[in-house]
């Protein structure tokens, strides 16, 4: 059985990625520190990401682009990098069967963002997730035992635990 997997590095604050979609941070980083990625990349047979990240590792990291089958999901006229690179559209069960074929028996890495990494878990659990996530609500309880800010703009600033945190939450 074909095992995905979503291996991301993350800023302290939980972000894949810059408000600008950059991962510039991520290729600044001291990989001697165990952050080598070359262990996980040899167990990868496919990797498989959307368009931004695709994009994003062309213009600015393109050494970086492991020389494997890759999928892009994407619904814009894009030209592929080198003969690995796959454009793809729809849900990802249409897709599924193509991409474990290519992956043979090793596994199938879920690059990016966690939105087409949960398409492909997608049943009523990952619905509800994704909509307990994305609620204005989330994460009040945390708001009150502080440390915590939300990234919803909409999120009810009284529910912080001081006025220094309910400050910088409008900024």
């Amino acid at each position: 059985m074909t095992r995905y997997r979503y291996y991301t590095a993350t800023t302290v604050d939980g972000f894949l990625a810059d408000e600008n979609d950059s991962l510039a941070w991520l290729f600044k980083q001291d990989t001697a520190q165990g952050g080598d990625v070359d262990p996980f990349v040899a167990q990868v047979g496919v990797q498989v990401m959307g368009a931004t990240t695709y994009l994003w590792v062309l213009e600015h990291e393109p050494d970086w682009l492991p020389q494997l089958p890759t999928f892009v999901f994407t619904h814009r006229d894009l030209q592929p990098a080198n003969e690995h690179v796959v454009f793809v559209s729809g849900e990802p069960t249409d897709h599924r069967s193509a991409i474990e074929e290519a992956a043979g028996e090793k596994d199938v890495w879920m690059m990016g963002g966690g939105d087409l990494a949960a398409l492909f878990t997608l049943n009523d659990d990952t619905v509800a997730l994704m909509k307990f996530l994305t609620a204005p609500e989330f994460g009040a309880e945390w708001a009150q035992a502080g440390g915590w800010l939300s990234p919803h703009k909409t999120f009810d600033a009284s529910r912080y635990a001081d006025e220094t945190t309910r400050q910088v939450a409008e900024i």
